[in-house]
């Protein structure tokens, strides 16, 4: 099955996150009133209600790609412990191409969502650590992430966890410097994994 259909306009931007960052996770922490657990068989009705909150109409096919390449125990869901709703997730997929690029041993994050009224709690961090979790655990060197300009705080976030962005995309590095700009964050493209070698003095 091919991944939903993105336009070339509507594809977001690559980070990777260095090895060295996925051995030496934080702790898992769970805000008092709800339970981190994974996403059990029979409940996919319920983790497609969730995204629908949340993803946009076009991405319609998300939900069977999902399915098709989570690993087992890797889509995470944080409940909410008075109600039962499921408030935030975070999922681990096995995917080493993203867009015609490669990664060896490769393994993704998906699906980071929260509910409105749910943000800013943890709860999506403590869904990412899991998921992180769940693909070191398997021997995945490699993760990526794929995430939209103008969605400032949870690419912050990604950069605040050790994620890099990922630049041997065709026109990555002129999007990222002006994201970089918006983010408030510092462009440094030399430091980057996909960027042009610098060229050899004389």
């Amino acid at each position: 099955m091919k991944p939903p259909v993105r336009t070339a306009a509507s594809r977001g931007l690559v980070m990777v996150l260095p090895e060295r960052w996925l051995r030496s996770l934080p702790r898992v922490r769970v805000p008092t009133d709800y339970q981190l657990r994974v996403l059990q068989e029979g409940e996919e009705g319920v983790y497609e209600a969730l995204l629908r909150t949340t993803v946009s109409a076009e991405e319609d096919g998300v939900l069977e790609w999902t399915l098709r390449h989570a690993l087992p125990g890797g889509i995470f869901l944080m409940i909410h412990r008075p109600t039962g709703v499921p408030a935030a997730t975070a999922a681990a997929l096995h995917n080493p191409g993203h867009g015609g690029i490669y990664f060896p041993f490769g393994g993704a994050l998906a699906n980071v969502r929260v509910l409105p009224e749910h943000k800013n709690r943890g709860l999506t961090y403590a869904c990412l650590l899991s998921a992180l979790a769940r693909l070191h655990q398997a021997g995945y060197r490699h993760v990526h992430v794929e995430v939209e300009e103008g969605r400032c705080a949870s690419t912050r976030r990604f950069l605040m966890m050790g994620f890099v962005p990922y630049l041997g995309v065709p026109g990555a590095e002129g999007r990222w410097k002006k994201f970089c700009k918006a983010l408030d964050w510092p462009f440094s493209p030399e430091k980057w994994p996909g960027s042009a070698p610098a060229p050899r003095s004389p």
